[in-house]
């Protein structure tokens, strides 16, 4: 699922650009016409609390933070992509941090016949 397809009651993964910072679980509470409001569950309480508004083309938070959201699938294929990234650095392979997920673990799967498994 991609960020513009989520409606209300989906959940998001909410992420800081400083890596020490742990991902937050979140819903889309609100949907509007340019952001997603997203709400975070406290624990003990059975509703959740308002967290923020992100953009619904680029995830970013609307008040400019550190934070952007990504369905649950994206943020599962960034920490794969992440190890595996390493992974062919370590084996001398470079490549930009610019180069989207999904393209890191299909360059990957091509170069496991040269490489070995990554």
């Amino acid at each position: 699922m991609k960020l513009h397809e989520l409606k209300e009651g989906d959940p998001v993964v909410m992420v800081d650009s400083n890596p020490k910072k742990s991902p937050r679980r979140g819903v889309i509470a609100k949907v509007g016409r340019k952001y997603f409001t997203v709400g975070v569950f406290l624990q003990g309480f059975s509703s959740y609390s308002i967290y923020g508004q992100f953009n619904k083309e680029t995830g970013r938070k609307k008040d400019d933070s550190n934070y952007h959201i990504e369905t649950p699938e994206e943020y599962e294929d960034n920490e794969k992509a992440s190890v595996v990234w390493g992974k062919l650095n370590a084996k001398g392979v470079q490549l930009a941090r610019s180069i989207p997920s999904h393209k890191v673990l299909e360059i990957a799967k091509l170069l496991t016949p040269i490489l070995g498994e990554v």
